[in-house]
C-alpha cells in the first residue's frame, strides 16, 4: 500500500514483530513488513489487516476510537477496533479460490505461453556438481533434502499457494477459471533423489555446462522421459561462480527445467524461491504485468515452514487470491 501523494509505503517500523510497534510510511523496499493481507471478518466488506512479517494487525493504538490516534500492530481479533471496512471492495472476501479478483497493483498475470507452468506432480532432483564436493555436501545437502522430502507430505500448505495458478489461459489473466489446467498439489513428496557427481571438477565459472550437467542428471535418475515434471537443482562447490555467481532458473528449448544454486546461494530460502518460480513461469507464465517480477520476487524470506521432515527457512509466494504474500493457503 502506497500513499498517493508521497509514494511511500505503509511500514511496520523497524520490521518489529512486537506488540504496539508503530505503523508508519517509509520508502518502499519490498520487505514483508510493508506487505499486508486482507482477512475477511464478519460483515460486508470488513477485513483485518495483518502484516505479512508478524501476523499482527494494523489497529488504532490502545484500541482507541478518537481522532488523531496513531496506528500500531497488535494481535488480530474480531473486535470492531481491529478490523477495517473497505466500501466497494467487492464481496467481503479476502480470497479463497477461483473467481476471486486480485485487488493489488502488484498482482501477477499470465503472459500467454502454451507451456507456462508445471501441470504434473513435480519431482525435484538435487545435483551436486563437481569432484570438489568430495562425495558429501554436508549441511547444504541435509537442509535441501529435508525441505524437498517434506514438500507434498503431511498436508503442508505452502505448496497449496501455487495451485491457484494455471496454464494456457489468455495473456493478462489474473484469476484462473476452474476448468483450466492448474498446478497440482504434489501427489507425494516432490523429492526425486540426490546425485553427487564427482566424475570431474566443476569449472571455476560454470555456464552452459550447467545445462549439460542437467542432461546427465536426467539420464542418471532415469528422468529423461518425464522432463515436463522434473526440476534439476544444480549446486556448484566452493571456489566457483556458477551462472554469473547468483541463482536463477531456466527452461531450455528441449524441456529441461534447471535451477542454478550458485555457491553462497544454496539454502532453502533460495531454493524454495527458485522452485516456486519454476513451477509458475516456465515460458511466458506468471509474472507482474511489466514482466520484472515473478511470484517469489514479489515477496521474500518469511520465517520457517514446518514440515514432517523438520523446519526450514523459506520464501513466501505471491498469492493473487490473497492479494499478498503467503506462506500457506
Amino acid at each position: 500500500m502506497t500513499n498517493a501523494a508521497s509514494g511511500l509505503c505503509v511500514d511496520v517500523h523497524g520490521r518489529s514483530t512486537a506488540d504496539n510497534a508503530k505503523v508508519i510510511q517509509w520508502s518502499c523496499n519490498g520487505q514483508t513488513n510493508q506487505q499486508f493481507t486482507l482477512v475477511a471478518g464478519s460483515g460486508s466488506n470488513v477485513f483485518a489487516l495483518p502484516a505479512v512479517h508478524s501476523g499482527k494487525c494494523v489497529v488504532p493504538s490502545g484500541d482507541s476510537t478518537a481522532s488523531n490516534t496513531l496506528l500500531v500492530q497488535l494481535p488480530c481479533s474480531g473486535a470492531s477496533t481491529r478490523v477495517w471496512q473497505l466500501p466497494g471492495y467487492g464481496g467481503g472476501s479476502s480470497g479463497g479460490g477461483n473467481g476471486t479478483p486480485c485487488h493489488a497493483s502488484t498482482c501477477v498475470q499470465y503472459n500467454g505461453g502454451s507451456n507456462g507452468v508445471i501441470t504434473q506432480s513435480p519431482k525435484v532432483y538435487l545435483v551436486f556438481y563437481g569432484s570438489q564436493w568430495g562425495g558429501c555436501a554436508g549441511s547444504t545437502q541435509t537442509q535441501n533434502e529435508g525441505f524437498f522430502k517434506g514438500l507434498g507430505t503431511g498436508g503442508e500448505r505452502w505448496s497449496n499457494v501455487l495451485t491457484q495458478y494455471c496454464n494456457a489461459v489468455p495473456a493478462g489473466t489474473q484469476t484462473c477459471p476452474a476448468g483450466a489446467a492448474h498446478i497440482p498439489y504434489p501427489s507425494s513428496t516432490v523429492f526425486g533423489g540426490t546425485w553427487i557427481d564427482t566424475s570431474q571438477p566443476a569449472p571455476a565459472a560454470p555456464g552452459d555446462d550447467l545445462i549439460t550437467e542437467a542432461r546427465s542428471a536426467a539420464v542418471h535418475f532415469g528422468a529423461s522421459g518425464a522432463l515436463s515434471r522434473s526440476i534439476f537443482i544444480l549446486f556448484s562447490p566452493a571456489g566457483t561462480s556458477a551462472g554469473g555467481g547468483y541463482s536463477w532458473h531456466t527452461t531450455t528449448s528441449d524441456g529441461y527445467n534447471v535451477i542454478n544454486a550458485a555457491y553462497g546461494e544454496q539454502n532453502t530460502i533460495v531454493t524454495s524461491h527458485e522452485y516456486a518460480e519454476t513451477m509458475t513461469d516456465l515460458n511466458a507464465g506468471w509474472t507482474t504485468a511489466d514482466k520484472t517480477s515473478e511470484v517469489a520476487e514479489r515477496c521474500g524470506p518469511d520465517g520457517n515452514l514446518n514440515l514432517t521432515t523438520g523446519s526450514f527457512p523459506v520464501t513466501s509466494i505471491w498469492s493473487n487470491q490473497d492479494s499478498g504474500c503467503a506462506i500457506a493457503d
